[in-house]
């Protein structure tokens, strides 16, 4: 087998708290304040099991109030991104 070496920086998209809002509302009045909420965006990693999916999941409730919660829910679009090995890196 011909093993070629991966680079690390290359294997993961660059994953980001924009990543998980609707970027059709960056517009809205609100949107970059609830962007700027939270000043950690903590973001857990899950492979499903037998495939090449990971599943990056946004978990907001353990680190915000409520009433933060409630500025920044109408902005989530997805709060996973599933992202595929495609042999060089997850996308």
């Amino acid at each position: 087998t011909d093993w070629k070496e991966l680079e690390a920086k290359t294997l993961l998209s660059h994953i980001s708290a924009a990543s998980f809002f609707d970027s059709s509302k960056k517009d809205s009045e609100n949107y970059k304040f609830a962007l700027s909420l939270p000043d950690i965006y903590p973001v857990s990693a899950e492979f499903e099991n037998g495939s090449n999916a990971l599943t990056l999941k946004l978990d907001l409730e353990g680190y915000l109030s409520d009433e933060q919660l409630a500025e920044v829910k109408p902005f989530i679009k997805s709060e996973t991104i599933t992202l595929n090995w495609n042999n060089i890196s997850f996308r």
